[in-house]
């Protein structure tokens, strides 16, 4: 028991270690199940020059406003899940002590209950998100991987 205890410790502080190293930031919201088999992600992911992490911040900030006030809780077109994370770039991602390479990552998850939400989401976004045209203009300072909407098939929890 007491080495479980230890490991479950070290682990722990780890883990801690690694967040504080990374300078990982994460915003979140959610109101559905933990466990999201079946349901929908949307999700973005934004490398970008260092020296555009104050206007990402600033979007994101702007973002979770517009997300909290114009999207729905219940039903089919339901936001479950929200977060955005941002992380130095590693030269070597896996290994957390490497050295960063001056970019940053944010990355926006989104996970509706059926693909209407995300349907939605995009009709929302151009309708009433008066930062949409500055987020355009940050996304295409970055480079990107898009997912529109990708239905999940393995979730714990």
């Amino acid at each position: 028991m007491n080495i479980i205890v230890k490991k479950s410790a070290l682990m722990i502080g780890l883990f801690m270690f690694a967040t504080a190293l990374t300078g990982i930031l994460s915003t979140t919201v959610s109101a559905g199940p933990t466990n999201a088999a079946g349901k929908v992600r949307f999700l973005v992911t934004f490398t970008c020059p260092g020296d555009l992490e104050s206007e990402g911040d600033r979007i994101w900030r702007s973002h979770i406003e517009f997300m909290k006030a114009t999207h729905y809780r219940q039903g089919p077109k339901a936001l479950l899940s929200y977060d955005v994370s941002k992380t130095p770039e590693l030269s070597e991602p896996f290994t957390l002590d490497s050295k960063p390479t001056g970019n940053v990552i944010f990355v926006l998850t989104e996970v509706y209950e059926t693909d209407a939400g995300v349907v939605d989401h995009f009709q929302q976004s151009e309708a009433k998100w008066e930062d949409l045209p500055a987020w355009k203009a940050f996304a295409d300072k970055c480079k990107t991987t898009k997912v529109g909407a990708a239905k999940i098939f393995n979730s714990l929890w």
